[in-house]
C-alpha cells in the first residue's frame, strides 16, 4: 500500500509544533513523536490503507490531497471527504479504542507527500501527561469552537451575503 520506493526523510519538531495536535507537548514528548514518524510519498491513485485495517498511524498532509472513502455493497464509491494540505486525517479513530480499522478507504488523488505518526506512542504520551492531555482537549475544544462558528455564519447568511 504505502510506497517505499522514495528516499525516507526526516521529520522535524518544527514540523509538528504548527499541528495543532502537537502543540500541547513538551520538546521531549515531540522528540519521541518525531522519532516514531516517517514521511510517505504516495504516486495519484496509490493506496494508503483500506476500510478495516488496523489503526496503526494517522496522517498530515504536506503536499497533494487523499480521498477518504468507502464503497457500498455494490461497489458505489462514496466519497467521505477530500483531505488536503495542512489537514490532518484519521487521528479520530485513534481515540475510539473500540474501533478495530480505519472506516474508510485512503487513496492519493495526486502526487501526495504525508507525515504518519504512529498511533500507539501518541496515545501513550497522552495517557503518561494529564496535562498534556487537558492542553490537546482545550486545543480540539477550541477548534470544534471555530468550526461551529463557521457553519453559523455560514448557514445564517442570506443569498446576497
Amino acid at each position: 500500500m504505502i510506497s517505499s520506493q522514495a528516499p525516507r526523510q526526516p521529520v522535524h519538531a518544527d514540523v509538528l509544533r504548527g499541528i495543532y495536535l502537537f502543540q500541547a507537548f513538551g520538546d521531549e514528548q515531540l522528540a519521541v513523536i518525531v522519532e516514531n514518524s516517517a514521511r510517505v510519498h504516495l504516486a495519484p491513485g496509490e493506496r494508503l490503507f483500506n476500510q478495516g485495517d488496523a489503526i496503526k498511524r494517522f496522517f498530515y498532509i504536506e503536499a497533494g490531497c487523499v480521498k477518504l472513502y468507502r464503497l457500498s455493497a455494490d461497489g458505489t464509491e462514496k466519497v467521505v471527504d477530500l483531505v488536503g494540505r495542512g489537514r490532518t486525517f484519521a487521528e479520530a479513530v485513534v481515540f475510539m479504542e473500540a474501533q478495530a480499522g480505519y472506516p474508510v478507504n485512503a487513496n492519493a488523488l495526486e502526487e501526495t507527500q504525508l507525515i504518519g505518526f504512529d498511533a500507539a506512542v501518541f496515545l501513550g504520551l497522552l495517557r503518561n501527561s494529564n496535562e498534556s492531555c487537558l492542553q490537546l482537549l482545550g486545543l480540539m475544544s477550541q477548534r470544534l469552537r471555530w468550526h461551529v462558528n463557521e457553519i453559523d455564519r455560514l448557514a445564517l447568511q442570506d443569498a446576497t451575503s
